[in-house]
């Protein structure tokens, strides 16, 4: 495979030089939109780090954008990477300097799969090629048609595969191969036409198969993940480290037949797992939307621990798993590994999941009752066991009876804090109110006063009415005396040796159980591209005082100035917060 030179109908040349850094190892996907569809290409970038570093090099800075397919070998190769289009003119892609070869017998030159192309180390006379041989790859890449693997894996040092094309990728690749083919001469013997025989003049320019964009479209590197949703639109995921994302996709609907009435599914689903869990532990993603979308619910498809069958369900927040909503446009879905919401069931340190933020819409008849909540009796004291009392309210016609839901949240912990209230109240016929009663549980934990949020959920039979949610305070008689605070005990962390910074969390009072301490993370550094993501909370193990987070910085060829990571601390039921109740770390750069 060799990296063509211009002939007589491209007008110029662009040259340029810059920095690549080798990517990180995960998952990442690029999209070539070209004008006879798109090609999805998945990159080995744990196989053959420098390839993908390069050639994501030139997706990022936009150099594949408005270039064209050059080379069109019927049963062999197309190839592509070179040339492109800008003012009406064909020059050449600027290139950066030539990688190293990364061929390896394991990733062969096979139908699917897309290589770098490069010179060849001599002419066919036998003359050394300046800038030639195996490692002379720059921009230049093609597909293979077909299995090349007994020519290409062997000429010059091995063509080195990178990555393989997927979903319907391989019909526009192969389209684009039964194009009729011109010889124009020198780089464009073998040059693809859309409609025309001849070599195309400056005004036929449009007759080529443009790559008009190309762009990463799922980037998947340890707990962070980032792709493009059916409408081209941003969509990311965060998880809780220590688990990190592997199989993440955007997704079909998995059951159109019996998809669930009067739902939207905006954005389309989304599949992923986490991996690296504790058998049978818990862990959160939170999903940022694109800007406006607002869901109200969230579907998952599969199976649950009461219906082995793949089914359709809706993953309201009970407390421990389920989706909860923040802002205008973000999701946190909670998870245990082996309960509802993992599609495997088992406990087995990874959670699967294939589901979708979506808008309920309920039609609402002029003739439904309207239901209110308000706290008749809005404290509870666990001291001597008083309770409080939610009251429901319906407005309009009691000739039948009417069961309402609702869902309970707030800071207090259903079953230990208070028996558990359900998730639905009755009204008999005739009646117009209804009441539910909490009833606070004795404990000897010292605790902050709690609160017990009932909230109405959306029904066909009945509409919302204000206020359509109310809080109980639960008031402890076991103050808490736990205090968190959190220092700096290594305020340096520095890019040029990666030394670290580090951030010490103190505890006083009874140490006789374990103890989670959340907190945000802030400060002017960037999380995910200055520094290693802290995460969100740490444990105190059972006798612990004292418990640390380590700082770690990311090198990067970024010129900055020193910058700062501030760690505060986030108030609990479980615990007050002391002084210092945050710390920062400053980060110092060696660009």
């Amino acid at each position: 495979m060799r990296r063509l030179k211009p002939t007589r109908f491209f007008m110029g040349v662009l040259a340029g030089y810059c920095l690549f850094s080798a990517a990180a190892q995960g998952q990442v996907v690029v999209r070539m939109v070209t004008n006879l569809g798109d090609i999805d290409v998945e990159l080995y970038d744990e196989a053959a780090p420098i390839t993908v570093a390069n050639f994501l090099n030139y997706v990022r800075d936009g150099d594949y954008n408005n270039t064209f397919i050059h080379r069109s070998i019927p049963g062999f190769i197309i190839q592509g990477g070179g040339y492109s289009i800008s003012n009406g003119s064909v020059v050449r892609v600027p290139t950066d300097p030539p990688i190293v070869n990364e061929y390896d017998p394991s990733r062969s030159n096979i139908r699917g799969t897309i290589a770098m192309a490069k010179l060849p180390a001599t002419d066919g006379f036998g003359n050394p090629i300046p800038g030639g041989g195996p490692d002379s790859a720059t921009s230049e890449w093609f597909f293979n048609l077909a299995d090349n693997s007994a020519n290409l894996d062997f000429q010059n040092g091995g063509y080195t595969v990178f990555g393989q094309v997927i979903g319907d990728g391989m019909s526009v690749v192969d389209a684009i191969a039964a194009l009729t083919t011109v010889d124009c001469g020198s780089a464009f013997t073998d040059l693809p036409l859309i409609g025309l025989t001849t070599c195309p003049n400056v005004d036929q320019l449009d007759r080529l198969v443009t790559i008009s964009n190309a762009r990463e479209i799922l980037s998947v590197q340890g707990n962070l993940a980032s792709m493009e949703d059916r409408a081209g639109n941003s969509v990311s995921l965060t998880a809780d480290a220590p688990a990190t994302f592997t199989n993440v996709a955007v997704s079909d609907n998995p059951s159109l037949a019996d998809a669930p009435e009067g739902v939207t599914f905006q954005e389309g689903f989304f599949s992923f797992q986490l991996d690296g869990l504790a058998s049978g532990g818990a862990s959160q993603v939170t999903m940022q939307l694109p800007a406006g979308y607002t869901p109200n619910t969230y579907y998952l498809y599969g199976p649950t621990p009461d219906n082995n069958n793949p089914h359709w369900y809706e993953f309201n927040f009970d407390g421990q798993t389920g989706a909860e909503f923040f802002g205008n446009n973000f999701v946190i879905l909670h998870f245990v590994d082996g309960g509802r919401g993992d599609a495997d069931l088992a406990a087995n340190g990874q959670i699967s999941e294939l589901g979708a933020p979506a808008v309920a819409t309920v039609i609402i008849p002029a003739a439904l009752p309207t239901i209110s909540v308000v706290a008749t009796d809005a404290t509870a004291t666990e001291a001597r066991l008083t309770t409080g009392t939610y009251t429901f309210t319906r407005t309009g016609s009691t000739a039948a009876a009417l069961t309402v839901n609702y869902s309970v949240g707030g800071s207090a912990t259903s079953g230990s804090d208070y028996t558990a209230l359900g998730t639905q109240v009755s009204f008999p016929i005739g009646a117009s109110q209804a009441t539910k009663t909490l009833q606070p549980v004795q404990d000897t934990l010292q605790e902050l006063n709690e609160t017990v949020v009932l909230r109405l959920r959306q029904s066909l039979n009945y509409a919302v009415g204000t206020p359509a949610s109310a809080t109980i305070i639960l008031t402890s008689n076991d103050p808490i005396t736990r205090t968190v605070t959190v220092a700096a005990t290594d305020r340096i962390a520095t890019e040029a040796g990666l030394t670290t910074g580090l951030y010490t969390f103190t505890r006083t009072g009874s140490t006789a159980a374990a103890l989670t301490v959340y907190y945000s993370v802030g400060g002017n550094a960037t999380s995910g591209s200055d520094y290693i993501a802290l995460g969100s909370r740490i444990t105190f193990p059972i006798g612990a005082r004292r418990v640390t987070k380590t700082l770690k910085p990311i090198q990067d060829r970024l010129r900055e100035q020193n910058e700062t990571v501030v760690l505060r601390l986030r108030q609990s039921s479980n615990y007050a917060v002391g002084s210092p109740g945050s710390a920062t770390v400053t980060l110092t750069s060696n660009d």
